[in-house]
């Protein structure tokens, strides 16, 4: 499968300037990264995240911030198909061009 230059070279504009105000050491880096490893188990155990979402990717997870479950998934379906059936997706360009959805 081809992903078409939209989706392989898009990138988010603050991503592209960020200037950190301090590094993070590898310590640090590891210790933060065995708490959000852990945010899965406590959502699950809190009620607040289904067995099924446990281990998505941050993309997903603001996926379902912005849109419900049922309209992430109709929206990945169809840039899917969009992309496979014409190498492009309209409705990619159209949702990377509108305004954020408010979380």
């Amino acid at each position: 499968m081809t992903l078409p230059d939209e989706v392989v070279e898009y990138k988010v504009p603050f991503c592209t300037d960020f200037i950190p105000e301090r590094t993070i050491h590898s310590e640090e880096r590891l210790d933060y990264a065995d708490v959000l490893f852990g945010l899965d188990s406590r959502f699950l155990m809190g009620g607040m995240l289904d067995p099924e979402m446990i281990n998505m990717t941050l993309i997903h997870w603001f996926a379902f911030l912005a849109y419900d479950e049922e309209d992430a998934g109709d929206y990945r379906i169809q840039i899917s198909r969009e992309i496979l059936d014409t190498g492009g997706s309209k409705t990619l360009k159209k949702l990377l061009k509108s305004p954020a959805p408010q979380i």
